[in-house]
């Protein structure tokens, strides 16, 4: 899905061959391998245990989408969310998301424009009303959560400020990554082959990147090299 080659040719999609198709589920196998591997080097063992079960998921839906069967594996996503929700979320009191009020909506606002303009302009007039509209604005506004959970976590003080910065970033290629791949569901390849091309490039500059930056979050800062912030938290005094 790298070769921007495909672009110039006519007709324009060129079918992956079964190595392509590997290299690209072997992305979220050895992301999943990575978390897995964290043993002692997790800055949290019950976050550890939680990204383990993630990143299974991952694999699981990421397998779904290689055999050409999407439904479930968006299905899959949609909990993986969930999961990211429920990580960046623990912990925080009403309290603390009320003094990062400002942060909170300004990240889900901006997330929200996204989604809206995509209903409105790309997905209603290709589907109208119907289940997989429903589903891709469902799966979009989970997302938008996770996001802005790990974007808030990063001062509410549950989370080690460093990790929650790989979290965010690691959301945010998820978020662009997730918009690409809608693309790729709806384009017409016989009419729009040009356009269904680079979307499907830019998936994967983007999908890698979000897993390798996800599966880091769940380490130790020191493990990566990483300094905590000594005044941010009891989060970051927790992994020292």
């Amino acid at each position: 899905h790298l070769d921007w080659s495909r672009v110039t040719h006519n007709p324009v999609v060129i079918p992956l061959s079964p190595y392509t198709e590997g290299a690209k589920l072997s992305i979220a196998y050895l992301t999943a391998v990575l978390v897995w591997r964290i043993g002692g080097d997790g800055w949290s063992k019950d976050d550890t245990r939680w990204m383990q079960y993630i990143f299974t998921l991952i694999a699981v839906a990421d397998t779904c989408f290689i055999a050409h069967v999407p439904g479930p594996g968006i299905i899959v996503f949609m909990i993986v969310q969930a999961m990211f929700i429920k990580r960046h979320f623990s912990g925080a009191s009403f309290v603390q998301l009320q003094q990062h009020w400002l942060l909170l909506f300004a990240v889900l606002g901006v997330c929200l424009v996204g989604i809206v303009s995509n209903a409105v302009l790309f997905w209603f007039p290709r589907l109208g009303v119907n289940d997989t509209f429903l589903i891709f604005n469902t799966y979009f506004l989970l997302l938008s959560c996770a996001m802005t959970g790990s974007a808030v976590a990063q001062h509410i003080g549950v989370f080690p400020r460093v990790n929650a910065q790989l979290a965010f970033v690691g959301l945010v290629s998820f978020y662009l990554c997730d918009f690409t791949v809608a693309g790729n569901l709806l384009f017409d390849q016989t009419t729009e082959g040009k356009a269904y091309v680079i979307s499907s490039s830019l998936t994967w500059v983007f999908y890698g990147p979000a897993l390798v930056l996800l599966a880091l979050s769940a380490y130790h800062p020191r493990v990566l090299g990483l300094q905590c912030d000594e005044s941010s938290s009891g989060a970051d005094k927790k992994v020292k």
